[in-house]
């Protein structure tokens, strides 16, 4: 009887974690999910950077840091300049007051996606407006991944280069 009652609510919720829990289909849908949220993410964390880089440009005529313009990267709890979050390895580096770099690196391979990297340079020009160059580098089906890099609805890449 025992039994019988596992299987008839193992049938109405579906799964239980007694019979489903190796399930192969159950495993690929998490996984799925997971790296959708991932790139999600990604795409949100490159939108919100350059935001952050705009405003701080208008006020300073300069271009920042994390901490500078107050970007907290998926992973960290306060604005930093480097941090670790699910398949990404985020990293900002100030070249100059008029140059600083956002990087996206992979660091777990996502289906037939590896060793690659988003980023986005902003570049203060010799007029002194505000560039964004986008790039993305890799390996496998990642452009597939990342549709959206650098073609949000708030923000846009002036060049996107993809190699």
């Amino acid at each position: 009887m025992k039994k019988t009652l596992i299987v008839m609510f193992s049938i109405l919720i579906g799964c239980s974690l007694v019979f489903c829990k190796d399930d192969p289909k159950q495993k690929a849908l998490k996984h799925i999910e997971k790296t959708n949220k991932e790139i999600e993410l990604l795409v949100v964390a490159a939108s919100t950077w350059s935001k952050l880089q705009m405003a701080y440009n208008m006020e300073t005529d300069k271009v920042g840091s994390n901490i500078e313009i107050g970007f907290t990267p998926p992973g960290a709890s306060s604005p930093s300049n480097s941090s670790e979050y699910g398949y990404f390895k985020y990293k900002t580096n100030v070249i100059s007051d008029k140059i600083v770099v956002w990087e996206a690196k992979l660091i777990e391979s996502i289906g037939d996606c590896y060793d690659v990297f988003w980023t986005i340079t902003a570049d203060i020009d010799s007029d002194g407006k505000l560039k964004f160059k986008g790039k993305i580098s890799g390996a496998g089906e990642c452009l597939k991944l990342a549709p959206d890099f650098c073609k949000s609805e708030n923000f846009k890449c002036d060049e996107l280069v993809i190699d």
